[in-house]
């Protein structure tokens, strides 16, 4: 909620929604519908800074412990632990299998896909392997085995 405009409500659990939306909500002013933008130093108007108050976070904190989380699904309380991260690269050597993403479902159907996972801990990841996995978004990533050896030896 730190970093969510209002709009992005509906990726969240029904109980925070009217925090975020609701006039009389007092975290509300942390969600404006109008703000300012900084261009400095930016190429495209998408790396502009959004100029909006910083969130207080122990009036966040507050407010979410009040809410009823009883009633929120398992799903829902799984999506905000930590758990280890899976790093997937496309592979059309893999047999191809049915993805979905319950976090998603309205907006991406289930989907078939042919890729290689790797499990890791994100928290304790190098610098190394962190570049690694910034260049996958380049067009000429390394082979699965460069980069299972690489994380391997992170991990």
């Amino acid at each position: 909620m730190l970093c969510l405009p209002s709009e992005s409500s509906c990726l969240l659990p029904d109980q925070f929604h009217s925090l975020m939306t609701t006039p009389q909500s007092p975290l509300r002013p942390y969600y404006p519908t109008t703000f300012e933008v900084d261009p400095y130093g930016a190429a495209f108007e998408s790396e502009y800074l959004v100029l909006i108050p910083f969130m207080d976070e122990k009036l966040l904190l507050k407010h979410y412990q009040a809410l009823d989380l009883t009633s929120l699904t398992e799903n829902q309380r799984l999506r905000n632990t930590h758990r280890t991260s899976i790093l997937i690269i496309p592979d059309e050597t893999q047999e191809a299998r049915e993805v979905e993403c319950p976090m998603v479902k309205n907006v991406f159907p289930v989907f078939s896909i042919k890729t290689h996972q790797i499990p890791f801990d994100i928290y304790n990841i190098s610098f190394q392997a962190f570049q690694l996995m910034h260049r996958f978004t380049k067009t000429n990533p390394p082979g699965p085995q460069r980069v299972i050896s690489i994380l391997r030896e992170d991990i």
